[in-house]
């Protein structure tokens, strides 16, 4: 599988990580401070200052309140920061927006 994303995102010029990067981490903790998060394989399909990231991940609450999901996400981080939304797919997850 992570051949297949590295091949992927080569293919349209974008980055890839194994194991996330330091942006894509420090948004997820101002998103979600309550959620300890994992991604990994990332592509960053956009570069700042509009970020865009394609991930998995796997995600718990910190104080294990449930149990841990995986899925795969998007994640757009834009100037406009009035306006975020956040998607994600798995178990017990729905779109939001705040």
């Amino acid at each position: 599988m992570r051949k297949r994303v590295a091949n992927y995102a080569a293919l349209h010029g974008w980055s890839v990580s194994r194991l996330g990067d330091a942006r894509l981490d420090a948004l997820l903790e101002e998103l979600a401070p309550e959620e300890k998060w994992g991604p990994n394989d990332v592509m960053q399909v956009e570069r700042p200052p509009e970020s865009v990231y394609l991930f998995g991940y796997n995600v718990s609450f910190k104080k294990g309140r449930s149990n841990p999901s995986a899925g795969n996400a998007c994640l757009a981080n834009t100037p406009a920061a009035c306006i975020r939304a956040r998607w994600r797919s798995g178990p017990g997850h729905q779109a939001s927006t705040s």
